[in-house]
């Protein structure tokens, strides 16, 4: 009787390698589905920044955009090398061009910030110009026409402008130097050259604006 008991109760138990294969089927299920979640998100990757490379796509989304699709393609490539699936990366050409597309438009976005600060001071050059001239007429008016109040009143205020405008041609820090550096990519002339170098150490951001400096350029006049 006893015998017979025993024997069920074995009969009823699962084999060890039963519950090993199932174990090993469910791993390599687990496996293949995170493979195909990898491989869904370096397609997605991959396809992103393609768009980013089309001409009439990168010149829209400029070099931020093209920064964001190629760290998010490394990020996606260093998980397919790590997880073993081979350390040939069959798209490097892509990352190449990538690479060298960005270059190229960095290059190209800090030339046009000169030349839009070039344009700027151009144009605080011309109404500068042109307010000068205003005053002096104005002041010559007054003289020829003998009013001694009014050319009082007229040389005070051309004086107070003029003051003024010199002043805004100033460093806006030292308040001594002329302005003669352009801060990039913002665009604002407002430092002098000792100025601008122990700033930018210091801070890093425009004083106006407060925008993030990439580099400063010293205007010729």
């Amino acid at each position: 009787m006893l015998a017979g008991t025993a024997h069920g109760e074995s009969r009823g138990q699962i084999p060890d390698s039963t519950v090993q294969e199932k174990d090993i089927k469910k791993r390599a299920k687990e496996r293949q589905r995170k493979e195909r979640q990898r491989e869904r998100k370096r397609s997605e990757a991959r396809g992103v920044l393609l768009a980013c490379l089309e001409p009439e796509r990168g010149a829209l989304g400029g070099s931020h955009a093209l920064q964001e699709a190629i760290a998010q393609w490394q990020r996606v490539g260093h998980g397919r090398q790590a997880s073993g699936m081979g350390g040939d990366d069959p798209d490097g050409n892509l990352m190449e061009e990538a690479s060298r597309q960005l270059e190229a438009l960095q290059v190209k976005e800090r030339a046009a910030a000169k030349c839009h600060a070039l344009e700027m001071l151009e144009d605080d050059m011309v109404r500068l110009a042109s307010n000068v001239n205003a005053e002096a007429q104005a002041v010559g008016a007054a003289e020829c026409g003998g009013n001694v109040t009014g050319e009082s009143s007229s040389s005070g205020g051309g004086l107070r402008k003029e003051v003024k405008e010199a002043e805004s041609a100033l460093c806006v820090i030292c308040m001594d130097q002329r302005r003669e550096m352009v801060l990039v990519p913002c665009g604002h002339l407002v430092l002098c050259r000792k100025c601008s170098q122990r700033h930018i150490t210091a801070s890093k951001l425009c004083p106006v604006c407060k925008a993030p400096v990439r580099e400063i350029c010293k205007v010729f006049s």
